[in-house]
């Protein structure tokens, strides 16, 4: 019974310290400088809720853009304003997606982007018929593309 309360004591006094580490580390609204505050704006009723990683996963990306040129910038918000108007689910797609890539050996991310910014530079009229190529594949044809593709990074690795 001792010990039990011991313990007891001992993860309260844990959770507390934590809940205080917590709160003393999330940064206030006001502590933010006003380039910040404009940049961060549509977020600013939530703010004080958000998790410390989220606020300095934000404050990083405020940064960011704030360093960018004009034209950067433009871009930027251009794929924010893409970025918001996807479904839940596109979002969650195209994050594990983004996870997968990371989660690749650097040569076969470079041979990823390369074979990217080729089909980049294809003609737009060519772009177009290759994903209509594409999107005229059955499911099991396009993983068989995906494994072949997949053979051929790692035999040029």
């Amino acid at each position: 019974m001792k010990n039990r309360s011991i313990k007891f004591l001992i993860v309260s006094l844990l959770l507390t310290i934590s809940g205080l580490i917590q709160a003393a580390s999330t940064q206030s609204w006001q502590q933010l400088t006003n380039a910040q505050q404009q940049v961060l704006a549509p977020v600013k009723g939530s703010w004080s809720t958000m998790t410390t990683q989220k606020q300095q996963r934000l404050i990083s990306g405020v940064e960011r853009y704030l360093s960018m040129s004009e034209s950067q910038k433009e871009t930027a918000k251009q794929r924010f304003t893409t970025w918001q108007s996807y479904s839940p689910e596109k979002r969650a797609q195209l994050k594990q997606k983004f996870k997968e890539f990371t989660a690749l050996p650097p040569e076969q991310r470079e041979q990823v982007s390369g074979a990217f910014e080729a089909f980049k530079q294809l003609p737009k009229a060519k772009r177009e018929q290759l994903k209509k190529r594409w999107q005229k594949l059955t499911p099991k044809q396009k993983k068989k593309l995906r494994q072949r593709f997949k053979r051929r990074v790692k035999i040029g690795s």
